[in-house]
């Protein structure tokens, strides 16, 4: 009976010695490189690579150092050459032991060191390539059992890579749910950059990391939930370019680069639709010469609204402050939201002008140094827009304020609203700059005007109402537009205008005098266009002439026209009537006059004093 357990124990132990052997036998260095090889061979065979490595060393219980890998594929294009796939300085996997034997893995340290890598054709999707200094996981907290990681650091340093991305491979509609979760206590990225090409190299974007780190991120995989405590990006750069859209001076949207980068935001928040974060700061400067040096402010964007509380901007020479509130479906056709904002800012000479970019550097220097302030509140939503104490003001330059409301703003015949304008100019003078040298000369925009408007519309029919002051002078305006039938009427009272304050060194002098005109349609040459005009001067001397008491009248109905000019004045006395029908391709007209006086030598038509009359009839 002994015989039989002694053979027993011998048959049991004799597996377990052998396995003992051979675990001791893979902590001998010269076992650890056979082996490695072996499997460096086999797997090169499977994968159609060439894949070696220098050495490999294995510590007790399961501390894995490998160093020198390096995977060759066959270039795909030339015979005879090979694509280096990856090549690793060094490979540390340091686990526990333990806590394997309960579907625990704690990992005292994951690193690649040295590592340059090529995807080459392996992934389709992409190329991905560049190099990593250092690529280090800590974790100790994964659990198998409920799918979960708690990652205690994770570091990425000195990495440059790069990623193509390619548009020849389907999008891949099948969906296997992955159920992990992933904690991270910190991330640190150190002098790294990626750059990402879209297919066809239409658009690249280029981040720089001087130093990026993350405090306890929460990231669930099955939900597509993402959320940071907090994230930080110091002095950082990013270059966003649309390769192929022509470049252009100041600003331009689509050649975008940012230095001098810093970003703070705490509280971020992700799942599909909802983003909720805390802007803390961000500060840049862009290459047209664009400097932020804060923006922050709190932002909520779901499906349904987006929610911007208390938006602050600022830059060396501006400021701006802003509460924007919109419900997805303000402009929606049936049951729409709501938005509302509100908006205080000072915007600096300087970043106005790179703005605009590409303006004459005169109108640059004679641009006034004031800050230009925008202050106002617009609410509403697709059924009704109303903006109240919306004022703007350049200093020196001019003050606008202005309200109202328009209402169906997107349906021509059943829109509505009315709008009320005062602004007072002072010295516009710059503006004169974008003319034209030689018109330069011949305009002046007076300092003083002062206008008070009020503009209404109901369906396609609009009216104005404007008085304009300047210089004693003044212009009022009455006036009625109906697009749909394309009828008009228009009133416009002259009384003391200074003429010469607008065209100086011409020879003007102050106007008083009335123009009314009402009709419908454009096409003088049509028969169904209707016209009645009336023109009154009263008061109009020009370059030495004398035009006081001149009144006409015009009208055209139905292919009848009729016109007359009367003159009272000291150079002409007399009338000049019209009658005359339009056929629609030829007008017959017959033109009747009679001056009774007509002064030759004031009109500079001849040198000695000479004053006569006329009569004529012309068909």
């Amino acid at each position: 009976m002994k015989k039989y357990i002694r053979w027993a124990v011998i048959a049991i132990a004799i597996p377990i010695v052998l396995f003992l052997i051979l675990v001791v036998l893979l902590y001998c260095p010269p076992v650890q490189n056979w082996a490695v090889k072996r499997v460096a061979s086999y797997a090169s065979q499977k994968m159609g690579m060439n894949i070696t490595v220098e050495r490999v060393k294995l510590v007790f219980p399961l501390d894995l150092g490998i160093e020198g890998v390096r995977v060759l594929q066959p270039n795909d294009s030339v015979s005879g050459q090979t694509d280096t796939i990856a090549n690793v300085g060094k490979i540390v996997a340091n686990v526990q032991l333990i806590p394997l034997l309960s579907n625990q893995v704690e990992v005292n340290e994951l690193s690649l060191h040295n590592v340059r890598m090529n995807t080459a054709n392996i992934v389709h999707e992409a190329r991905i390539k560049g190099n990593v200094g250092l690529l280090l996981v800590q974790s100790r907290g994964v659990d198998l059992n409920s799918k979960t990681i708690r990652v205690n650091q994770a570091q990425l340093k000195d990495a440059n890579l790069s990623v193509e991305l390619s548009d020849t491979v389907p999008p891949d509609t099948t969906k296997t749910p992955v159920f992990w979760k992933i904690k991270v206590d910190k991330l640190l990225v150190e002098r790294s950059k990626a750059l990402l090409r879209t297919a066809g190299d239409t658009m690249a974007v280029l981040v720089d990391l001087p130093k990026l780190d993350a405090k306890n991120g929460y990231f669930d995989l099955y939900k597509n939930l993402y959320r940071i405590e907090t994230l930080n990006w110091q002095n950082g750069s990013l270059n966003y370019d649309l390769t192929y859209k022509p470049r252009t001076d100041g600003l331009d949207p689509n050649h975008i680069r940012l230095t001098e980068l810093n970003l703070g935001i705490d509280s971020f928040y992700f799942c599909q639709p909802e983003l909720k974060m805390n802007l803390r700061v961000c500060a840049f400067k862009e290459k047209s010469g664009v400097r932020v040096n804060h923006l922050s402010g709190h932002v909520a964007l779901d499906s349904t609204r987006i929610v911007l509380p208390n938006l602050e901007l600022r830059t060396p020479e501006s400021s701006l402050t802003a509460n924007f509130n919109m419900d997805m479906n303000a402009f929606d056709d049936v049951n729409p939201g709501k938005f509302y904002v509100s908006l205080h800012a000072s915007l600096g000479k300087g970043d106005l002008l790179r703005a605009m970019g590409g303006m004459p550097e005169g109108f640059r220097k004679a641009f006034p140094n004031y800050p230009l302030r925008i202050d106002g509140v617009a609410k509403g939503n697709k059924e009704r827009i109303a903006f109240s104490g919306l004022n703007v003001v350049l200093p020196t330059a001019f003050k606008l304020q202005t309200t109202g409301y328009v209402e169906k703003p997107m349906d021509a015949r059943k829109r509505k609203g009315e709008i009320f304008l005062k602004a007072n100019t002072y010295n516009l003078n710059f503006a004169k700059v974008l003319l034209d040298k030689k018109l330069q000369k011949q305009v002046n925009i007076p300092s003083g005007i002062a206008l008070n408007a009020r503009a209404k519309m109901q369906g396609e029919v609009y009216q104005a109402d404007a008085t304009m002051r300047e210089g004693g002078g003044s212009v009022q305006l009455k006036g009625r537009f109906d697009a749909h039938k394309m009828a008009y009427e228009a009133n416009v009272k002259v009384k003391s205008l200074a003429l010469q304050h607008f065209l100086p060194n011409q020879g003007l002098h102050p106007f008083t005098g009335e123009v009314e005109a009402r009709g419908a349609g454009t096409d003088f040459m049509s028969p169904k266009t209707q016209l009645f005009a009336k023109v009154r001067i009263d008061r109009f001397h020009f370059g030495g002439y004398d035009f006081d008491k001149i009144a006409g009248k015009a009208q055209m109905h139905n292919g009848v026209i009729t016109a007359s000019l009367q003159s009272n004045n000291p150079l002409l006395k007399g009338s000049i009537n019209v009658n005359g029908r339009n056929s629609g391709k030829l007008i017959k007209a017959h033109i009747n006059t009679d001056l009774a006086k007509l002064d030759l030598y004031n009109l500079h038509l001849l040198d000695q004093k000479v004053v006569a009359s006329f009569r004529s009839d012309l068909n």
